[in-house]
């Protein structure tokens, strides 16, 4: 009986560390606009980020940027725990709705070294407060992204343009 509730809570973290990754590089990379950030289990989910409105997609940086955001949640798992979940279709056919294998791929290797490196210290704490709290609502996630965002405002700037 141990072993199953231990099974679940390092599921529910695996699933905060996923869902807060998606949260960090939408916001840092302004792809969309998110409502809500939950570890709630649906009948269709783990978790889920529901963005406010679907991203318009106009650059090949964008699309890059947009790919980038709907891998991270696997790859800060892979980055962070060093395992990943075995199913995870939604998000990969997302992103080749997008793009091809080599730029999923591109993509993936990019998010797991962002994920190891200036994103660490944001995706942990935001996956913190997902496992505290279970949802992150619009007005919570603005508060801590404050909090949160990664010193290099310079990179952050240049690279957020206007909301």
């Amino acid at each position: 009986m141990k072993s199953k509730r231990k099974r679940r809570q390092l599921n529910r973290w695996r699933v905060a560390i996923h869902e807060a990754a998606h949260w960090v590089f939408a916001e840092w990379f302004c792809t969309t606009h998110v409502d809500v950030v939950t570890i709630k289990p649906s009948d269709d989910y783990a978790g889920q980020m529901r963005p406010t409105h679907p991203p318009s997609l106009y650059s090949k940086e964008q699309v890059r940027h947009r790919l980038l955001g709907i891998v991270a949640g696997r790859a800060a798992e892979n980055a962070i725990t060093g395992t990943r979940r075995y199913v995870d279709g939604t998000d990969f056919h997302q992103a080749f709705d997008l793009g091809d294998a080599q730029e999923v791929l591109s993509a993936f290797t990019e998010a797991e070294s962002l994920c190891r490196g200036i994103f660490w210290e944001p995706i942990m704490t935001a996956a913190t407060e997902l496992w505290q709290h279970e949802t992150i609502r619009r007005e919570q996630a603005g508060d801590l992204w404050q909090y949160i965002a990664p010193a290099d405002k310079t990179w952050y700037w240049v690279n957020r343009g206007a909301r």
